[in-house]
């Protein structure tokens, strides 16, 4: 296989994330939650690999004409925003007389932050809150919130995103604490996945106790980080 092959099938693969996009709206048009999410965590296993596979295929060199990173952009804003944006609206997780203004909040503020030139700092940290609503959604349709609280905790990333001062990890990228976030990050996907397929009251309590401890970390290494100069290199 040569390599201009080789990177086209990379960008097929980053492609496909749109698909799992379509499937994760026709789940969610279907009344099907668990299904919905299953697509939505298969599409950050894919975005979580296909920047390992571009750069080591050197698909800039191979596929000139493509832009990988407006590929990827394109696919995430659909799978991290506007999918878990209408997968809240059907199911209802949020407070009924501010849903709307809610889920508008995250349309806007997600595509204005995509749109940003200085997304990452030069050593991969993301400013604001990336607009993992994908994650966000899922962790709040297993705890099975109230409306009002899941509506605090949605304003409360909102304001995250549109604060650049506040740097977050990207999971593969960041130098600091990498594996540690790595490791946590795979377990935090594949254990929400679980729960999502099985929610027996077992699999909530010790699921719900990790989500709770990823997110104790999280809010650590993302304090720590946005306490240090803009650019660590």
């Amino acid at each position: 296989m040569t390599k201009k092959v080789t990177a086209w099938a990379v960008h097929y693969f980053t492609a496909s994330g749109a698909l799992c996009a379509l499937y994760s709206l026709v789940e969610i048009a279907n009344n099907h939650p668990r299904n919905a999410l299953l697509w939505l965590m298969l599409s950050q296993v894919i975005d979580g690999l296909d920047g390992i596979f571009a750069r080591k295929v050197n698909v800039i060199k191979h596929t000139p004409n493509i832009d990988g990173n407006v590929l990827d952009l394109v696919i995430d804003y659909t799978t991290c925003a506007l999918v878990p944006v209408l997968f809240a609206m059907k199911f209802n997780l949020f407070q009924q007389n501010v849903d709307m203004i809610i889920c508008s909040l995250i349309v806007f503020v997600s595509v204005i932050w995509f749109s940003r030139r200085d997304i990452e700092t030069k050593d991969y940290w993301f400013r604001g809150f990336p607009t993992a609503w994908n994650l966000v959604v899922t962790a709040l349709w297993l705890f099975d919130l109230s409306p009002a609280i899941n509506s605090l905790i949605a304003l409360i990333f909102i304001i995250l995103t549109i604060t650049p001062k506040i740097k977050f990890f990207h999971i593969i990228r960041s130098p600091q604490f990498r594996n540690s976030t790595i490791i946590l990050s795979t377990l935090l996907i594949a254990i929400m996945s679980i729960m999502v397929i099985d929610r027996s009251a077992e699999n909530n309590i010790y699921g719900k106790a990790f989500i709770l401890i990823w997110t104790v970390y999280a809010s650590f290494v993302t304090i720590w980080r946005s306490l240090q100069p803009d650019e660590v290199v």
